[in-house]
């Protein structure tokens, strides 16, 4: 049968890898490696600047079923492949890996980035994927981080804030300029109004979905973002930051308990958040409100020549 590659197209492009990632999560128990969740929020946030026709590759059947797909990070020399049960491990997936190896290399050379090695992730329990990887020229190292999980089905306390916080949904837009200014002080990162608007604006992002603390002086405190499955019934929480100036006070906490509660209202079973493994107090964040580890995840990597 025939297979046609191709760049990134649309938004339908998007449902569809989506419907994937929910199809092979669904084999698994309800999730895996990545949650639909991900692709949003990588590639119109983390990958804002670059153009998704780039960094996505979709191969298709003459009937244009999706079998697969990959996805660069050119910023960070890594890339995720994901394709249908029946061609994981065949040629077809092959293909899709060298062409995500070939890709990340190329952008990051373009953009002046020396690449010695090339990394993906993948579960450490998934042993298949890992002997896999390890045909294909990976090592692995330590673990990089932490997938976690609590049951919805479980109490969730009440969000208890300091006296004049409180906890509301972004409404629109308007809210932009306060978005970006509590986002760069939690992950030190470059936001200007009209990068963080066009991310509102971008495929899956909602605003009722991100959530905020607002401190007594107006200030956005804290904020997530809440994914939701509905099809595996999970949630994901991504990201997740506190300002600096409002750290150490139990707004997190606060937060994602509310978070939770959304999820629930949703119809979700589940929650999850990832965190890096190196990062206790991300860890003590979400033990502290019943988040238990299920996965490690590796990052593998192949050294270039």
């Amino acid at each position: 049968m025939p297979i046609l590659a191709r760049p990134y197209r649309d938004v339908d492009d998007l449902a569809a890898m989506q419907a994937l990632v929910q199809q092979s999560n669904a084999q698994t128990g309800g999730y895996g490696l990545l949650h639909t969740g991900d692709l949003p929020h990588r590639i119109f946030n983390i990958l804002r600047n670059c153009p998704p026709s780039e960094i996505i590759r979709l191969w298709e059947n003459k009937h244009r079923e999706l079998l697969g797909w990959a996805l660069a990070y050119p910023r960070f020399g890594g890339f995720d492949v994901l394709a249908r049960p029946e061609y994981r491990y065949t040629p077809v997936e092959a293909e899709m890996f060298t062409w995500a190896e070939q890709q990340t290399r190329q952008l990051r050379n373009r953009e002046g980035k020396i690449t010695e090695w090339l990394e993906t992730d993948v579960l450490a329990a998934d042993a298949e994927r890992c002997a896999w990887l390890t045909q294909r020229g990976y090592t692995t190292g330590e673990p990089v981080s932490h997938l976690t999980t609590r049951r919805l089905a479980e109490a969730i306390p009440d969000s208890q804030l300091p006296a004049g916080f409180s906890i509301r949904n972004v409404i629109d837009e308007t809210d932009a300029e306060q978005l970006i200014a509590v986002h760069s002080g939690a992950f030190g990162s470059e936001w200007t109004v009209a990068a963080y608007r066009q991310v509102m604006r971008s495929p899956g992002y909602a605003p009722e979905r991100e959530l905020v603390v607002v401190a007594p002086d107006g200030r956005f405190a804290a904020f997530c973002i809440l994914w939701l499955d509905p099809v595996n019934q999970t949630g994901l929480f991504e990201p997740v930051g506190t300002h600096p100036d409002f750290q150490r006070r139990g707004l997190g906490r606060a937060l994602l308990r509310e978070g939770l509660r959304q999820m629930c209202a949703a119809g979700l079973i589940a929650a999850l958040v990832a965190h890096d493994i190196n990062n206790p107090a991300a860890a003590g964040l979400y033990a502290s409100v019943g988040f238990t580890s299920v996965h490690k995840i590796h990052s593998y990597r192949k050294t270039m020549v």
